[in-house]
């Protein structure tokens, strides 16, 4: 008995050393994290509708936030001022409701903002805030009936590969029922839930069901990177953008073809003639549509393409490869819509040699140019714009 006692304390003795070294890592830890660390949120959005924007960075010696068009250029960078903790604060605005991207800039390092985690996956990531109007905005949430968003993994003949797929289905979804379809497309950067996330598309569709405003329809957004993100191993440049398109789109025109329009045919209740089908994208899932659009004229009915991605003269090579179709989309095609933002026209000229080379072949199109950049507020309204005009 003494001796199981005295093994009991030598246990005992070496747990509560144990203990004591635990106690003591936990206690260094707790004053390192609170010498690096500061309890703050950031952005904040004041009742005003301006923003103020945190940082914590004892040791630096120059703070700025940088607002940003669309996560990709520069629109104006604002110092912040460092309080006695080390804490950087700036309040900018108001602001207008949209949605808005900023990075920090801390003694020449660009980053996100650690305190917020909406960020935009792009070619790089961004910070994100948004500012509600007094009534919801159309792309906000509302009280209405929500459809339905569906992920899928099917099996692609394209690649070889299980692909991701994302698909919104409407309020009362019923099998009974026969749904038109539109493929919508997102962009270079992003990836295949870029319309939810950003661009709210479940949320516009809601509003607008809601409303009596558009057709009751099911939208597939696929990732639209079958060759993979190339952007992720190599330096970007216009050269290897257009070389790397020149295979991801016949790509992904044989996956939706062969494989995903299929898939969608087999699981959900969906008429595929011509007049119910569309495809849309935004700038490259923008080209996409349209080159997808003319290698199926059979295939999809309308074709709306927002701020097509043709930047450049050799991207116009693409588009020789359908001089022989042009008449049959022409025949089929209902709705040929070609959107873009008024401020990226300023910038690139190249979208109106899109409006010239389509002119000369003879191809029947519409052509809008809408307030805003290269961004999502521009692509949500966009998509306000087509939503109504599509399957009447």
């Amino acid at each position: 008995m003494n001796f199981i006692k005295k093994g009991m304390f030598s246990v005992l003795k070496r747990n509560i050393k144990s203990w004591g070294s635990i106690c003591s890592l936990m206690l260094l830890f707790s004053c390192s994290v609170s010498a690096q660390d500061k309890f703050y949120t950031s952005p904040v959005v004041n009742k005003d509708n301006s923003v103020t924007f945190s940082v914590y960075a004892p040791q630096a010696n120059d703070v700025s936030v940088e607002m940003l068009n669309s996560g990709i250029t520069s629109i104006g960078s604002t110092k912040m001022v460092k309080d006695k903790d080390g804490l950087w604060q700036v309040t900018l605005g108001p602001f207008t409701p949209e949605i808005y991207y900023y990075l920090f800039n801390t003694d020449g390092s660009k980053h996100t903002d650690n305190k917020n985690q909406n960020v935009k996956k792009w070619l790089n990531s961004v910070s994100v805030f948004e500012i509600s109007g007094e009534q919801p905005l159309i792309h906000e949430l509302q009280a209405v009936a929500h459809g339905t968003i569906h992920q899928h993994y099917y099996d692609s003949k394209a690649t070889s590969t299980q692909r991701l797929v994302n698909i919104y289905t409407p309020p009362h979804y019923s099998i009974d029922k026969k749904y038109p379809v539109l493929f919508l497309l997102h962009g270079w950067g992003g990836a295949n839930d870029g319309w939810l996330e950003y661009g709210k598309i479940q949320n516009i569709a809601d509003n607008l069901l809601a409303a009596n405003k558009m057709e009751p329809m099911i939208i597939v957004m696929p990732d639209s990177h079958p060759l993979g993100r190339e952007f992720e191993k190599s330096p970007v440049n216009w050269e290897s953008y257009t070389k790397y398109l020149k295979q991801n789109n016949p790509l992904l025109d044989q996956d939706i073809k062969e494989s995903l329009l299929p898939f969608i045919k087999q699981h959900y209740a969906v008429t595929t003639e011509s007049n119910k089908l569309a495809i849309a994208g935004l700038s490259m899932g923008g080209q996409q549509a349209i080159e997808i659009g003319f290698s199926q004229p059979n295939t999809f009915g309308s074709i709306i393409s927002l701020s097509g991605s043709y930047y450049g003269e050799q991207q116009y090579q693409h588009l020789e490869a359908f001089n022989s179709k042009v008449k049959a989309t022409n025949n089929q095609t209902k709705l040929f819509w070609l959107m873009y933002g008024k401020d990226e026209l300023t910038h690139n000229e190249s979208p109106k040699k899109l409006h010239k080379w389509l002119s000369s072949k003879g191809v029947t199109f519409q052509w809008t140019e809408e307030e805003g950049g290269h961004e999502w507020d521009t692509w949500r309204r966009n998509a306000v714009r087509f939503l109504p005009l599509l399957f009447k």
